[in-house]
C-alpha cells in the first residue's frame, strides 16, 4: 500500500475512532487502534527505508495497550455509553 493510501486509511480510521468514542459504541476500538498502529508501522518502516531518523516517531505500546484495555466491550450496553451531554472521554483522547 502507498504512503498516501495508508495516511487517507489511518485518517478514515481515526475518523471512526472519534465517532465511536462520541457515541459510546466502544466494542471494535481497540481493533481499530491496531490498524492505525500497523499503518504507521508501515510508514516508518519507508522512512527508515529513506534514510529518515524515526526514534522520535515512536509508538508508546504501553499506552497503546492501557488505551486499548479501556474499550474492553461489556455484556452491559449502557456501560459502554457516555451520559448524555457529557464528552469527556472524547475531550481525553482529543489531549492525549
Amino acid at each position: 500500500m502507498s504512503t498516501k493510501a495508508l495516511i487517507r486509511d489511518n485518517s478514515m480510521l481515526l475518523d471512526q475512532i472519534y465517532d465511536k468514542l462520541r457515541t459510546g459504541q466502544l466494542a471494535c476500538a481497540p481493533s481499530m487502534f491496531d490498524k492505525v498502529r500497523t499503518n504507521l508501522d508501515a510508514i516508518l518502516a519507508k522512512m527508515r527505508a529513506m534514510g529518515v531518523n524515526t526514534d522520535e516517531y515512536k509508538i508508546d505500546l504501553e499506552a497503546l495497550e492501557e488505551i486499548k484495555q479501556g474499550f474492553h466491550p461489556s455484556s452491559d450496553k449502557s456501560r459502554n455509553r457516555l451520559p448524555a451531554g457529557s464528552n469527556s472521554s472524547v475531550d481525553k483522547f482529543a489531549r492525549s
